[in-house]
């Protein structure tokens, strides 16, 4: 507001000083007097004109020190503005639109044919996606009496038509450069989203629970539990060939046949399709509201959760019941890449509200999400931070000390 009166007050005193110059000219017959003022008319419509000159020049886009960040690690966000005119452009206003923050605005200025680097920092307290939007741009003249807005649509989706499988750059792709969303983030996107991955904890399971685990396991007595693969199978064996699922290295995409059926397809190698236990996620919470710590708590802990039983040699299933797709969501995880793929699609998922929840959780009311009962090992965690096994309750987190107890407390399973 103060910048604003104060450019109207500006505006306001060069009109006034033109328009004496102009009458003066006129009363006393002064020549000179006429040229200063058609003068400062003319400079009045340059500055004008120069905004529009400015804004057809700028080349924006939203960018991040890193697209995918651990809670608690320092992230932010830049806002590139390159002037491809020639003139330099002294004053420039970004307002930036940051779902944790709110409105930001930025400012800053560009030299002819230069760049200029916009940051803010992000906050990484919780874990989930900070999106950023760039909402609008403004540049100023060299007199500051104008300015120029210019506004940007929100995401910049792939263009209709195109199947994902004709891009030949798909295969050099990494993971952050393909979002969970299906939006596309490159140099001209105004929008991208920061994933914010869960600590690096690990539950303590119980060192005797690889034998239990052994033992409970149907028709997998022989299992390798080293490598979470079925004794007598040979793992370079192409066994079956599946839809690509997020988590699949593109090594595994079958490319020949994919570009045959225009669907994308991974290859499963033997014994690839036997995992030791899974992990069901219960999203449902009876919270009308919940503060942000709550689902922070559970990602935190659904990620230790995985990791333990990653670190004590069981290969295994995160599930969940996702209402986009009107059924269960499988994702592996039997090494670090699969992992950390599992944390970012976790990070995203948001709890669903219901009246009430069932006791006991999904092992009475969805026995479908396990499989053929009593052919799977299986762990169910639900939003209120409970762990349950097959025979019941196996401990219950608490909010404010779960990154303690995790150090210090054996979940025997």
């Amino acid at each position: 507001m103060i910048a604003w009166i104060s450019r109207l007050l500006s505006l306001g005193g060069y009109l006034s000083l033109m328009l004496t110059a102009y009458y003066m000219a006129g009363w006393y017959h002064m020549y000179g007097l006429l040229l200063l003022s058609a003068a400062m008319l003319l400079i009045l419509v340059l500055m004008y004109v120069l905004t529009w000159y400015f804004i057809a020049g700028l080349q924006i886009s939203v960018g991040l020190s890193n697209e995918m960040v651990r809670k608690g690690e320092y992230a932010e966000a830049h806002v590139t503005v390159i002037n491809r005119g020639f003139l330099p452009i002294p004053k420039l206003q970004a307002v930036v639109d940051c779902s944790a923050l709110g409105k930001i605005l930025l400012r800053g200025a560009v030299a002819g044919r230069g760049k200029a680097v916009l940051s803010v920092p992000l906050p990484v307290d919780y874990c989930g996606g900070v999106s950023v939007r760039l909402r609008q741009m403004w540049v100023s003249d060299y007199l500051n009496f104008f300015l120029r807005k210019k506004r940007f649509d929100s995401w910049r989706k792939p263009p209709k038509g195109r199947s994902i499988l004709k891009r030949r750059n798909l295969k050099r792709r990494s993971l952050n450069e393909s979002t969970l969303n299906g939006k596309t983030f490159n140099e001209q996107c105004t929008e991208t989203t920061l994933t914010v991955l869960p600590s690096r904890l690990l539950a303590r399971f119980q060192p005797e629970s690889l034998e239990i685990f052994r033992q409970n396991i149907t028709g997998l007595e022989l299992a390798d539990w080293d490598h979470g693969t079925t004794a007598g199978t040979d793992p370079y064996e192409i066994r079956q060939l599946r839809s690509y699922q997020p988590g699949d290295s593109l090594r595994d995409v079958h490319w020949k046949l994919s570009a045959r059926t225009e669907e994308l397809l991974s290859k499963q190698y033997g014994g690839q399709e036997a995992y030791c236990a899974r992990l069901l996620l219960d999203l449902r919470t009876a919270r009308r509201q919940m503060e942000p710590w709550r689902p922070d708590a559970f990602r935190e802990l659904s990620a230790a959760l995985s990791a333990g039983l990653l670190a004590a040699g069981i290969s295994h299933l995160v599930c969940w019941y996702d209402d986009g797709r009107n059924g269960w969501t499988e994702m592996p995880v039997s090494d670090e890449e699969g992992h950390l793929a599992m944390s970012a699609v976790l990070v995203h998922m948001r709890p669903v509200w219901v009246k009430s929840l069932p006791d006991g959780g999904l092992f009475q009311t969805e026995p479908a999400a396990f499989g053929q009962a009593g052919e799977r090992n299986a762990l169910y965690f639900d939003t209120e931070l409970q762990l349950y096994g097959r025979d019941g309750l196996l401990t219950q987190f608490s909010p404010d000390t779960y990154v303690r107890e995790l150090e210090q407390r054996w979940i025997y399973i």
